[in-house]
């Protein structure tokens, strides 16, 4: 109950704060691990594994044998006969049962325990990734609503110089050409605007899909996201080996491959079956024991024992693939982070510049002091700088979000 009051208090808040200040990425992260769908029907496979150990805890269950013989003149037991006398009847009875040896059924719970764990690594790994889509995703919205600002912004700029150059048309300062020519930037600007906001439509789409949430939802466009990573690129691998999922997914394997091995080592040894039997013979009644116990000349398991050894050695060389592909990930990873950071911090100078310049240039056409040809250039000019702007802060955050899956990180943003 308590647990069940926390996460609706959570919930409670989390939209409260949504509503006011639209999703941040770290919320969406968080909203995702929690109501994702895909990964809330995932979590049953760790309840699954957890009943295969009640399942390995089970013992055999005693057999209990009967076979009654009766002694008889005739097939059809004519009259006279009294065959159901006790002199007349053999009755055998035998409670058996059978008996693991060599450890067989503690090595069998400890596989059933070594899987769950396998279960929990891997439904751990599945947050994560989880946590990259949502991530990735949240990116997508993001930069779908700064493209539309974009547009918005330039379109707004434009709605006055319509206007303007409207009134100086009809005062024949400027020719029918010069008019059109702006107003049909104006049109090109509204059906950019309308497939900006499709875009945006269909990004927040998938974004609740990932998130698990059925009403309408907006992003915090202003969270700042980016906290400089502080740490270099051997840190960030040792960070890795502790947090990556991948990693403790192959181990989860390699530990399960271990018990496997003992297991199907144990399993050489035969079952023995063993017993009493109660045999009362014409009313004279027999005691006896039954033992069986198979003679391992062929059979000693060796085809699952190899088997077992070679899935061993296969979960320690990908414990080493995953290894190596850590290294090469962070490395590759943090040294684009690097590249992108240098290449915002270069844009954001021309940002002023492309705003003043265009600001210089409108002012002007409008004084007359230069033609419409420098002003739609300076206009395009400023749109395009506007838009590798953004598209190098896009990759720029999509470059530290890369930082942060590659060395496990991200895992981290649900917390």
């Amino acid at each position: 109950m308590k647990k069940l009051l926390s996460t609706l208090v959570w919930v409670f808040c989390g939209a409260c704060a949504v509503a006011q200040d639209g999703l941040t990425l770290k919320q969406a992260v968080q909203l995702g691990i929690r109501q994702n769908k895909q990964l809330q029907t995932a979590a049953f496979d760790v309840q699954s594994a957890q009943t295969d150990i009640t399942t390995a805890k089970l013992r055999e269950n005693p057999v209990l044998n009967n076979q009654s013989l009766f002694q008889t003149n005739s097939v059809f037991f004519p009259v006279g006969t009294n065959f159901q006398n006790s002199l007349n009847r053999q009755v055998w009875y035998q409670m058996t049962k059978v008996f693991e040896l060599a450890g067989q059924r503690k090595n069998r719970i400890e596989v059933a325990n070594k899987q769950v764990g396998l279960a929990g690594a891997n439904y751990t790994d599945l947050k994560r990734n989880l946590a990259y889509l949502v991530a990735q995703q949240w990116l997508n919205v993001w930069f779908a609503e700064k493209s539309l600002e974009i547009i918005e912004l330039a379109s707004q700029n434009l709605d006055s110089l319509v206007k303007i150059n409207q009134v100086r048309f009809d005062k024949q300062v400027i020719t029918a050409t010069e008019n059109e020519r702006t107003i049909i930037l104006k049109e090109q600007y509204e059906i950019s605007r309308f497939s900006a906001e499709r875009a945006v439509k269909s990004e927040l789409a998938q974004l609740k899909l990932l998130i698990g949430v059925e009403g309408d939802i907006f992003i915090n466009d202003n969270d700042s996201l980016v906290v400089p990573f502080t740490q270099e690129i051997d840190s960030l691998i040792e960070l890795a080996q502790a947090y990556r999922t991948d990693l403790q997914l192959a181990q989860a394997v390699r530990s399960l491959a271990k018990s496997n091995t003992v297991l199907q080592k144990s399993k050489a040894f035969p079952a023995v079956e063993a017993g009493f039997i109660w045999n009362p013979q014409n009313n004279v009644p027999y005691v006896g024991t039954f033992f069986t116990l198979p003679l391992p000349v062929f059979n000693r398991n060796q085809g699952e024992i190899a088997k077992a050894k070679i899935l061993e050695d296969q979960a320690s060389m990908q414990i080493e693939a995953v290894d190596f592909q850590l290294r090469n990930e962070i490395e590759r990873s943090f040294r684009n982070y690097q590249l992108q950071l240098d290449n915002v911090k270069r844009f954001q100078q021309i940002l002023g510049q492309s705003d003043d310049i265009l600001r210089t240039i409108r002012y002007a056409y409008i004084r007359g002091s230069t033609t419409i040809i420098d002003f739609l250039d300076a206009q395009r000019s400023w749109l395009d700088t506007r838009k590798t702007y953004y598209d190098a802060l896009l990759l720029y955050r999509r470059s530290y979000v890369d930082v942060l899956f590659s060395s496990g990180l991200i895992y981290l943003l649900e917390e």
